[in-house]
């Protein structure tokens, strides 16, 4: 007779993402370090299930736990949700009095861990020895399996396409028929997203104001286009530096301070405006404005799908030429 248990999974979970990425394609890999326990696992059983010997793959549990975790967890400003899946086999080692186990295997890569949040989802699928009947590696005793396996990067979306990574995992499991299921695992590993680059392919200078004022003043505006020309979005791009490169001009950007672009996708671009003074004293900048061009040092951090910033920070080299008149 096949038997059957559900209940609502509740998880406890802990994640530690780290690393820094250069501002090109695909960078170094975050190692990535993950312990999750929690109780109530929901699932169904299907015992007895077609022997090995009969072409099967033995007696399986099919079971799930899930939990929100906030932003801080996976990545620094968005919250997940987690869902482990198990796919546990075994053959009895006796069939009466009653079943008996001692040994269950992971059916192939059919056990998952899903991080999904608002800028993609990752699936880590898991193995345990071969994935067959004739490599049963953790140890099982018909309620509670444990043992090691290993796990590798097998889908990604969003954000997180062609994403790669692998490791380790650790992992504990009851698989009873009530609701007081505890489950426990533990991964190591790294794991590679496809990197942001910035770029700034234009720039625009106006004299804003009313009446003239600012050009009067010579308060000078330059909006930059900021374009991301790599594979990987960005997200929560922001202006952290800017640096006049032309004598007599000033941009009125504090140090430490920082402008907001955005979430910028692959093949996207957005724009962030800078103000300058200019002096009538020094040229290039004189009082008719002949040549007056604004050359500057653009500093931004760029966060990729994980939340890392490129380091050290691309700064990008920039030029506006300043209109003649308002």
């Amino acid at each position: 007779m096949g038997r059957r248990a559900k209940a609502l999974g509740v998880l406890s979970i802990v994640v530690f993402v780290l690393g820094t990425h250069a501002p090109t394609q695909a960078a170094g890999p975050n190692g990535l370090s993950l312990g999750i326990s929690g109780a109530n696992g929901t699932g169904t059983a299907e015992v007895p299930g077609v022997a090995c010997a009969d072409g099967g793959s033995g007696d399986n549990w099919h079971y799930s736990y899930a939990a929100k975790v906030p932003a801080g967890v996976f990545t620094a400003t968005l919250p997940a949700d987690v869902r482990l899946g198990l796919n546990l086999h075994a053959e009895p080692d006796t069939l009466t009095p009653a079943r008996t186990y001692s040994h269950a295997f992971l059916l192939r890569s059919e056990s998952d861990t899903w991080l999904t949040n608002a800028h993609g989802a990752l699936r880590l699928a898991m193995t345990a020895g071969s994935g067959t009947c004739a490599d049963s590696p953790l140890d099982f005793d018909g309620t509670t399996a444990s043992g090691a396996g290993a796990w590798v990067v097998a889908a990604g979306t969003g954000a997180y396409r062609n994403a790669s990574g692998n490791g380790t995992f650790v992992m504990r499991a009851a698989v009873g028929p009530g609701a007081d299921n505890a489950f426990s695992l533990n991964m190591l590993g790294s794991i590679a997203v496809l990197q942001p680059t910035i770029s700034v392919p234009g720039a625009t200078a106006h004299w804003d104001g009313s009446l003239h004022l600012n050009y009067l003043k010579r308060v000078l505006t330059v909006t930059y286009a900021v374009a991301n020309t790599g594979p990987g979005d960005a997200f929560g791009v922001n202006l952290i530096g800017v640096e006049s490169l032309t004598p007599g001009v000033t941009a009125q950007f504090a140090p430490g301070s920082s402008r907001r672009v955005g979430d910028i996708a692959a093949g996207a671009s957005r724009s962030v405006s800078v103000t300058y003074t200019t002096t009538t004293a020094n040229p290039p900048c004189a009082l008719l404005v002949v040549g007056c061009v604004v050359q500057a040092r653009l500093t931004f951090q760029v966060p990729d799908a994980l939340d890392v910033s490129a380091a050290p920070a691309p700064s990008i080299d920039t030029a506006a030429t300043a209109p003649l008149l308002p």
